[in-house]
């Protein structure tokens, strides 16, 4: 049997999912923030790494391939990985290239959306959720870097506009303990593993429709998202690239190397 934890339930943060599985306090569980227990396994989500949907394509089999060597470093077995939609740039006015970025006000909320920003020419700043809509209305804050359903539709009265010039991407995972695993009767075993590809695919698909809904009702209201042209790629990958060196360095030598798999792989 299964017993059933919901979030906040259990006095588990939720930056600590996956250590908690790997110490067996819970044998199973789903967990988005894992790179606050493995900082190595962060480089998918480097901004603008990812641009579209053929490199995610090109990267998601090589970082599913890295991710599974890592948990299992870590008493812990992947049996399910999902993709959340791009995190973008809304903005109030016009954004057609790097240079329209420039001197603007963005509000963030990680770290690499914020490297991001500050290497386009723009100023990254935290904001509290309930300030947002007083800060766009005053024209004090220009932006924000979000999802479609996380920004684009909460403030759609003002951000009218968007760009995809350094998209953030996010991933998560779905854990088991290895030892509980390991115990479990072979049959068993491979349904747990199976449970978790399909929720896995489940969520990756519901996620995908859900920000495409989004999208759909911003489009209808009159909201304009910039495709990149090349040469904003090719600039915007120039001035981010010593970002994506530094900080998998940092992060040992395991991040390098997987960050090196992945732009081998995309040619970046």
């Amino acid at each position: 049997s299964i017993s059933v934890r919901m979030a906040g339930s259990l006095p588990i943060r939720s930056t600590a999912v996956t250590a908690a599985v790997a110490d067996g306090r819970v044998q199973l569980g789903e967990d988005i923030y894992y790179v606050s227990t493995l900082p190595a396994a962060g480089a998918l989500r480097l901004p603008g790494l990812i641009v579209n949907d053929d490199h995610l394509r090109i990267a998601q089999p090589i970082q599913r391939a890295f991710l599974d060597t890592l948990f299992a470093k870590h008493k812990a077995q992947l049996i399910g990985y999902y993709m959340t939609p791009p995190q973008v740039i809304f903005t109030i006015r016009p954004v057609a290239g790097i240079d329209d970025l420039r001197g603007m006000v963005i509000r963030t909320t990680t770290q690499d959306q914020a490297e991001a920003v500050h290497r386009m020419g723009a100023l990254a700043i935290t904001m509290v959720t309930d300030d947002v809509l007083a800060a766009l209305e005053s024209g004090t804050l220009h932006g924000v870097f979000g999802t479609a359903v996380g920004a684009g539709l909460v403030w759609a009265g003002r951000l009218r506009f968007g760009c995809r010039i350094t998209p953030v991407r996010s991933d998560g995972v779905i854990l088991v303990n290895r030892a509980a695993m390991a115990a479990l009767a072979k049959p068993l075993a491979q349904v747990i593993t199976n449970f978790g590809a399909d929720l896995a695919a489940a969520l990756t698909i519901a996620l995908a429709a859900d920000e495409a809904g989004a999208f759909a009702e911003l489009t209808g209201g009159g909201f304009m998202m910039a495709q990149p042209r090349p040469d904003d790629l090719i600039a915007s990958a120039r001035r981010l690239t010593p970002y994506w060196e530094a900080i998998s360095l940092a992060r040992g030598k395991e991040a390098s190397d997987n960050l090196a798999a992945l732009r081998l792989a995309l040619g970046r």
